[in-house]
């Protein structure tokens, strides 16, 4: 991975760690805020999730769960972001863990679907939005064409209903690197068109209606701790997921600043004009994250899943402080973040890493600034929830 130096670490950090890590703002709870979760084909027991929290040491904050029936017909299923062997039974309590820790006073509402299919997901988007949420976070999606056209544009008529009511979508960005897709065993692994390579994002994260959010590892070296673009390639084979869409155009908020990214196979080729993504991204190696689940079982976890409600739970922040000056909620954050973290020190640019499967293989390298690894990079939480505060 180029420009990687120092050892990977595994930090085994809880929640709670990883908000002082991106220095999280303590006088601010949540207080007022609605975040939803959605929860595709997971039993969920609350009562369950209450005595995991607890064994957190975390506080339980106000929660209920919507169960939602079978959508009809079925469409091809998403995935978890991570594999879903070992990710698919505890999608719902790193999202509820992660916020307890940063909004322990927001309200949680996990909407829960009977299956995970691209309809399940969409109705799930509708119900929250139609309740009226603040914002929602998803860890769920599949590589862009592991899905029709027609189940694409169902699930992206309901993002359309979230950013018209004012709700930002925070989507985790996956966990396959720049193929943006598992093999039957659960490994990411390129698509091959014509004999090439293809690099497939993962959506809804590919969507220009979400808040896509990326990866990252730390490293350790004699300066002391750093991140990376999270790549385990070499390990678990998971790596943090990011890219350029050929389903979606680049949207304004990217194409104002002439934002670009260079071609995934080299110089000389074509690069797709789409929309780029991860826009932000946070810890989410495999191991860092110290997260309990089962009644009692405490697993060292991580994946974007983790990175999609630490940003949920940012947005609430925002919106709390927001509401403290008689301002309105941010509505869909990205052209607002875009704005002002291109004015520099709301973010920690990633310089290290890459999202490639195999030294040679497609993808993108991290680079100062903005990138299709990791986006702006990881939050200055008081800093960016500051500024948001004040945006107008």
């Amino acid at each position: 991975m180029p420009g990687k130096t120092g050892t990977e670490v595994r930090t085994r950090w809880t929640p709670t760690h990883v908000a002082r890590h991106y220095a999280f703002p303590a006088d601010l709870n949540g207080h007022g805020q609605t975040i939803a979760v959605i929860n595709l084909g997971e039993h969920l027991d609350l009562d369950e999730l209450r005595g995991d929290l607890a064994r957190a040491a975390l506080p339980a904050p106000p929660m209920r769960q919507v169960l939602l029936p079978a959508a009809k017909p079925a469409a091809a299923a998403p995935q978890t972001t991570g594999d879903p062997g070992t990710m698919f039974a505890i999608e719902s309590h790193i999202d509820a863990e992660i916020l307890a820790a940063i909004c322990p006073a927001a309200a949680l509402v996990i909407y829960s679907c009977a299956a995970a299919t691209a309809d399940d997901m969409a109705g799930a988007l509708q119900a929250a939005v139609a309740d009226g949420r603040d914002v929602i976070s998803i860890s769920w999606g599949s590589a862009e064409d592991g899905l029709t056209s027609g189940q694409r544009s169902r699930v992206q008529a309901a993002l359309r209903q979230a950013r018209d009511a004012g709700i930002t979508v925070c989507a985790a960005a996956g966990d396959a690197g720049a193929a943006g897709m598992f093999d039957a065993r659960g490994r990411p692994v390129y698509g091959v068109e014509d004999g090439t390579p293809q690099v497939k994002c993962s959506f809804p994260a590919s969507s220009d209606l979400v808040l896509a959010c990326g990866g990252t590892s730390l490293v350790a070296d004699d300066t002391g701790l750093h991140e990376a673009v999270w790549n385990d390639a070499a390990a678990d084979g998971w790596i943090g997921g990011g890219g350029v869409s050929t389903a979606f155009d680049r949207p304004a908020w990217q194409t104002r600043l002439n934002l670009a990214v260079p071609p995934a196979h080299g110089p000389g080729t074509l690069g797709p004009r789409g929309r780029i993504l991860p826009d932000v991204a946070g810890l989410a190696a495999m191991g860092d994250w110290a997260i309990w689940y089962r009644g009692g079982r405490e697993g060292l976890l991580g994946g974007t899943s983790a990175v999609a409600p630490l940003y949920a739970a940012l947005i609430a922040l925002a919106n709390q402080k927001r509401r403290q000056h008689g301002k309105p909620r941010l509505g869909f954050v990205n052209d607002r973040l875009y704005a002002l973290a291109a004015q520099g020190g709301l973010f920690t640019s990633i310089v290290a890493g890459s999202n490639r499967l195999t030294p040679e293989g497609p993808g993108y390298d991290a680079a100062p600034g903005f990138d299709a690894c990791t986006g702006w990079g990881v939050p200055r939480a008081d800093r960016l929830i500051a500024a948001l505060a004040a945006a107008e």
